[in-house]
């Protein structure tokens, strides 16, 4: 085996750790598991180990063998998504992603001995970890991390910088060009419905499976669903949102023979020389999927389509159930707006209120309350 063939194998071991290591996050007293973290930071390796395809069309940026890159590298790729346009949030958590993987590398990821890899310590792409040398270490380029906070400046940003969202009648605009007399007309017009009545994170509903549904109170249904942090919560569908959901499983020949591991929203696929559609129920929708359909209908309706994003709906969401609350008892219950968010604490859903919302609310909180609060994402 080659040294490079050697190095790859061992750094590709060391993204399968790290991720891992990011999935299984063990606190004090116990550990949480953060699946959507996970496959955010395996998205960001693959993108710049692999390559972005929008990247690699526009020349912007080239993929690296991983102990090759420095900081210049990394900087070349914050560039390139500069250029793409991607939002500041995602930008740094990309760069955080790839900052995380090369100090797991650089501190936890530790290897056995073994006499296959002389070449690798001959050729500067390998240590020991110890004195004792019991163990061994990858080696970056110039032995340090390329992604450093220090080598790469990160994007400013704000954490209330979605605070865009459609209005109730851009809303109902953007519904309305769904076309529900098709498969996939139909489950967007279903999907787009969940988020908005559940205020959930479009990740959270997207993992839906039919067997997560149970009855709940008022005709409504219930959902597990795994907020920030690894808590395992519980979400309310309502009947608007159920019956969309049943419309679309029933257009798309899925409601009688649905399984409860299979995926509420799933993609579909239009293959020549064959009836219906084709569909993995395994296999949830993607999000760029759902990201395409929703600017999709923005267009079609006219709608800003700096307004239409996925996240902006969770928004949506929040204040047609605050301005709900308003016209039925005059004034909104924080402690339920919290438990519909997902908040862990009232604090946040307050200045969240405050900041994202078209409702005024008592200013009670101090300064240090505030800076602390702004950094929980929302």
């Amino acid at each position: 085996m080659t040294v490079e063939l050697l190095a790859g194998t061992l750094w590709q071991e060391a993204q399968e750790k790290y991720l891992e290591y990011v999935y299984i996050r063990k606190g004090s007293d116990k550990i949480n598991l953060r699946p959507n973290t996970r496959d955010a930071y395996a998205q960001a390796l693959r993108l710049f180990f692999l390559g972005h395809p929008e990247m690699l069309r526009h020349g912007l940026f080239s993929p690296l063998r991983p102990w090759e890159v420095r900081p210049e590298d990394a900087q070349n790729f914050q560039q390139a998504m500069l250029y793409l346009g991607l939002a500041n949030r995602t930008i740094n958590q990309r760069l955080a992603a790839l900052d995380g993987f090369y100090k797991f590398v650089r501190s936890r990821h530790k290897l056995m001995p073994h006499p296959s890899y002389e070449p690798l310590h001959a050729a500067g792409l390998i240590h020991w970890a110890d004195s004792e040398q019991r163990r061994l270490l990858l080696w970056p380029a110039n032995r340090a991390n390329p992604f450093d906070a220090d080598l790469v400046d990160r994007q400013e940003i704000d954490a209330y910088d979605h605070k865009f969202f459609p209005s109730a009648e851009e809303m109902q605009n953007l519904l309305a060009c769904c076309g529900r007399s098709t498969v996939t007309g139909q489950r967007d017009y279903a999907l787009l419905v969940t988020i908005t009545t559940t205020a959930r994170r479009v990740s959270e509903v997207l993992n839906i499976k039919w067997g997560d549904l149970r009855p709940g109170k008022n005709n409504d249904f219930v959902f597990p669903y795994r907020g920030k942090g690894g808590h395992l919560l519980q979400a309310n569908l309502g009947p608007q949102a159920y019956t969309a959901i049943t419309d679309y499983l029933a257009l798309a020949g899925r409601l009688e023979t649905i399984k409860p591991d299979h995926y509420i929203f799933i993609g579909h696929e239009k293959r020549d020389g064959e009836l219906g559609y084709w569909a993995n129920p395994t296999q949830p929708l993607s999000y760029n999927a759902a990201r395409t359909a929703l600017k999709k209908y923005a267009d079609l309706a006219n709608v800003d389509l700096q307004r239409a994003h996925l996240h902006g709906l969770r928004h949506r969401g929040a204040q047609d159930y605050v301005e709900t609350q308003e016209k039925k008892k005059g004034a909104v219950d924080y402690h339920k707006l919290q438990k519909k968010l997902g908040h862990r604490h009232l604090d946040v859903t307050m200045v969240y209120a405050s900041k994202m919302l078209e409702t005024p609310v008592d200013d009670s909180l101090t300064d240090v309350e505030k800076l602390y609060i702004t950094t929980e994402e929302i």
